[in-house]
């Protein structure tokens, strides 16, 4: 997998857990998605874009984080907050 396909991967996810959060809430959320990512010496986690979110769980090229699950967090009507749950491979 290359960095475009997780890409991919990592914004059908979040598509997903938006449309999951849709159905429960039974209204449309924004797709103005930002995530908080949570890590080592990070407890309280860091909110960033999709992009920079993307960035951090690419070790190189071709090897990423392993994101498990994506959870919606937060919503208003202007964005969407979605945390991932992530695994390193170590």
């Amino acid at each position: 997998m290359d960095k475009e396909e997780f890409q991919k991967l990592f914004e059908d996810a979040l598509e997903k857990a938006a449309c999951n959060a849709e159905e429960k809430l039974g209204r449309t959320l924004s797709r103005k998605f930002f995530i908080k990512l949570y890590g080592p010496g990070n407890p309280s986690g860091t909110i960033m874009s999709v992009a920079s979110a993307i960035r951090v769980l690419s070790i190189d090229e071709h090897l990423f984080y392993r994101v498990i699950d994506v959870a919606v967090i937060e919503v208003s009507k202007e964005q969407t907050g979605l945390e991932p749950i992530w695994k390193s491979w170590r």
